[in-house]
């Protein structure tokens, strides 16, 4: 059965009472950004959400493909990606 479909995220984006837009986009390295990334994702699928539409990646190019590109190669553990 298909578990529940995030259709508005910024998933590259901390929320806003963590850190403020300018301070993660500007200062922010994309390595750290990436690393937040995976750790929002694992959070997303524990919440029973499958399917995420991610609406940009505020600078940080094509990010968000390449971790899709990951989790489909099985390049992140289980508990990263199902």
């Amino acid at each position: 059965m298909p578990g529940l479909i995030e259709a508005h995220s910024h998933i590259l984006l901390h929320p806003y009472s963590e850190t403020l837009w300018n301070d993660q986009v500007a200062h922010e390295s994309l390595s750290l950004r990436v690393r937040a990334q995976t750790n929002h994702l694992r959070s997303t699928l524990l919440a029973g959400f499958t399917t995420i539409r991610d609406l940009g990646t505020e600078g940080a190019g094509y990010a968000d493909v390449g971790l899709k590109q990951a989790c489909n190669r099985e390049s992140f553990p289980v508990r990263v990606c199902s």
